[in-house]
């Protein structure tokens, strides 16, 4: 009589988990586990899943233990998705306070690895997205000092185009644009700051926590804004 065949022991929980976690899509290019680049060469992080691959953690740092490998991998993941998600918006909003595109990124990417120690210490996960922009927030005014703030509405403004044909409504565009960018311009800075965020799809509730005032002056300096924009409009 054949005996069946004996079956392999099922791997530890942990082990399994493991298994079914993968790394997100845009890890798989760079997330060779066990490079590391010599210790003399800057290390460029370009993206939340490049920790490993850059040597951010050297193989002796490196957790043993599965279930600590497993949480890093999740905060690694999770950060990487609102990376995907939320880096356009944030740079955006980035220039428009003034910072030049490479200064942009260059917070960007410590936003984003701020968000990963964040997740990786078990940070709480409401509101990621309120959380990103506020951290962004203070980068970037920390990053911009004193320079000048609206330089960048003069380069959005020169690149809007009307389609018209006919000059004199191109030539009536182009003074609606520019009247509408000086009152922009000329908003004291929580009022520009709401309407920005506002402009990017943040709620009251998160601007209110990035820019850390009341949801009662969100809503008085968008009002306040709204109303000046309209009122330049009607004229």
């Amino acid at each position: 009589m054949r005996l069946p065949a004996r079956r392999a022991a099922a791997p530890p929980a942990c082990e399994r988990s493991m298994g079914a976690l993968s790394l997100h899509p845009m890890a798989a290019k760079t997330a060779g586990i066990a490079t590391r680049k010599a210790a003399s060469e800057r290390i460029a992080v370009n993206h939340p899943t490049d920790l490993w691959s850059n040597g951010c953690f050297s193989m002796a740092s490196r957790p043993t233990d599965l279930a600590t490998r497993f949480s890093l991998l999740s905060a690694a993941n999770e950060a990487a998705w609102w990376f995907d998600e939320l880096r356009v918006p944030v740079h955006r909003y980035l220039v428009s306070l003034g910072l030049r595109p490479q200064e942009a990124e260059e917070v960007i990417q410590e936003v984003f690895l701020s968000l990963f120690e964040h997740l990786r210490k078990g940070g709480g996960r409401e509101n990621l997205r309120g959380w990103v922009f506020r951290v962004a927030h203070n980068l970037g005014l920390r990053l911009r000092g004193r320079r000048a703030i609206w330089s960048s509405l003069d380069a959005f403004a020169a690149a809007v185009r009307d389609p018209s044909p006919d000059p004199e409504q191109r030539t009536a565009a182009a003074e609606r644009r520019r009247r509408l960018m000086a009152v922009v311009r000329a908003l004291p800075d929580q009022d520009r700051c709401c309407l920005l965020l506002r402009a990017e799809g943040l709620r009251y509730r998160d601007i209110a926590e990035t820019l850390n005032i009341s949801l009662g002056s969100v809503a008085h300096s968008l009002a306040k804004s709204l109303a000046r924009l309209s009122r330049v409009d009607g004229e």
